[in-house]
């Protein structure tokens, strides 16, 4: 099995003119031919009934299945059924085999704790930071990491969320991670609220998605992870650089900070690629 530094930069090396590499997508078709998007639960032309398949990294069309609640996939064994949050504020279009003793799928696991939903904010507030995460997941996923729930899969090593609004009075929630457990101040799905702090703390990534990628990793993973979802973006739209004409001078070993490290021409790999 290939390590992460390697699959990173057989992706970041060859995505730009490699018509086979695999594509991080949020741009994808229904089986009417009209383009679906990553949270898409229904094709608005047909009226076929879509869901997001993880294994595939991609939103494909259903047909009924043998059950009730159960869904047949084109080119897959087995039945599957849809993420428990479909029909919340969350609306999740994630699928999870059928058989699976699970009601959540892969993503929804690692909630530890929501919002109340019995308010109308929290409710908006939910629905965006399970949009982010879903998309945090997917990139997690569509890069071949483990990504277990903290809640009963992987007690040492998985990720769970805490989704908390901080009380009126007091104390304010504080957007961190400890020991896999990731905790969100959900009042910066508050584009107005979120914006402000933005601005006043010079935070270009300041984002819900940017909060994610931040606190799954560290800062240079973050950024990595900005640069794969910006280039799957571009890709899955069809922008390709074939005709760019432009010339980079390679960094070479002289300009690394430890160019003795043993994996300098690795590192290289990656930067040049």
């Amino acid at each position: 099995m290939e390590s992460l530094y390697d699959t990173a930069a057989q992706r970041m090396s060859s995505a730009w003119r490699g018509h086979d590499v695999p594509k991080h997508s949020r741009s994808f078709r229904c089986q009417c031919g009209r383009h679906v998007f990553f949270r898409n639960s229904l094709c608005i032309a047909c009226s076929t009934p879509l869901g997001y398949l993880p294994e595939r990294s991609a939103v494909v069309p259903l047909s009924v299945g043998s059950a009730p609640g159960r869904w047949r996939v084109p080119e897959a064994q087995g039945g599957y059924k849809r993420c428990a949050n479909l029909d919340t504020p969350a609306g999740c279009n994630w699928l999870l085999p059928a058989d699976e003793a699970a009601s959540h799928c892969i993503s929804c696991r690692l909630d530890r704790t929501i919002p109340d939903v019995g308010d109308a904010y929290n409710r908006l507030y939910w629905s965006a930071i399970e949009a982010a995460e879903r998309r945090l997941v997917s990139q997690l996923l569509s890069l071949g990491l483990p990504v277990k729930s903290k809640l009963g899969e992987d007690t040492a090593r998985g990720l769970m969320f805490d989704f908390l609004r901080s009380p009126p009075s007091g104390p304010r929630v504080m957007t961190g991670l400890a020991s896999g457990l990731i905790t969100l101040n959900v009042e910066e799905a508050d584009d107005v609220k979120r914006e402000k702090i933005r601005h006043d703390l010079r935070e270009p990534y300041r984002t819900l998605l940017g909060h994610f990628h931040h606190e799954v990793g560290a800062e240079t993973w973050a950024h990595y992870l900005h640069v794969v979802d910006g280039l799957g973006a571009a890709l899955g739209f069809g922008l390709e650089a074939d005709d760019l004409e432009t010339d980079a001078e390679p960094f070479t070993r002289a300009d690394l900070y430890a160019p003795d490290d043993p994996d300098a021409d690795r590192f290289l790999y990656l930067l040049n690629g």
